[in-house]
């Protein structure tokens, strides 16, 4: 009789867990997506200055080296001041803007002949993230010569490549998931 006693509590110590379980399982679940979209709605300038710091190493958001390089960019053919000087532009970009190591994404210095999109600032300068349906889009915005840039290198010099989405998984969205599932009970 006494094992009877002490299995009733039990089981309604079981069940009210289960159910616990459940409701912030639950909660978890109807939120999340939301939860992301809105987490890269609150970080859209950390996205904004990791396609920058990834520009400025070089590269574009699927890890490739930016092209055309000096050596084979047409600018370099039209008649004007860096008319058949692609060498001296390489020299000059290199002491106006050094290829250095990333600070944040650790990317490697930009080899001297890729370009980095970086002269006086104002291209970078216009790389903003904006809301759309499911999370951001970053392009050029307000800089006359912007589309030219883009149409020049592609649309993947605005994607996040994979050292910056890992950086941003790792050190925003996950304190950010960590907060809400504790904010759903989870602990």
């Amino acid at each position: 009789m006494g094992k009877r006693v002490f299995c009733i509590p039990l089981f309604v110590f079981v069940m009210a867990s289960i159910e616990e379980v459940y409701k912030v399982v639950h909660q978890i679940a109807m939120g999340i997506e939301s939860e992301c979209e809105a987490c890269l709605l609150d970080n859209g300038n950390i996205v904004e200055g990791l396609v920058r710091e990834q520009l400025y190493a070089g590269q574009n958001g699927k890890g490739r080296l930016l092209n055309p390089t000096y050596e084979n960019d047409p600018f370099f053919e039209e008649p004007g001041r860096w008319f058949h000087r692609s060498k001296q532009y390489k020299h000059w970009k290199a002491k106006i803007t050094p290829p250095i190591e990333s600070e944040v994404l650790f990317l490697p210095p930009r080899p001297l002949e890729v370009p980095n999109l970086f002269i006086t600032g104002t291209f970078h300068n216009s790389i903003m993230a904006r809301p759309v349906a499911g999370g951001l889009s970053v392009d050029t915005i307000g800089f006359k010569d912007g589309n030219d840039i883009k149409g020049k290198y592609g649309e993947d010099i605005f994607v996040l490549g994979d050292e910056g989405k890992e950086y941003f998984a790792k050190h925003i969205l996950r304190p950010y998931l960590e907060r809400f599932f504790e904010n759903c009970g989870y602990r």
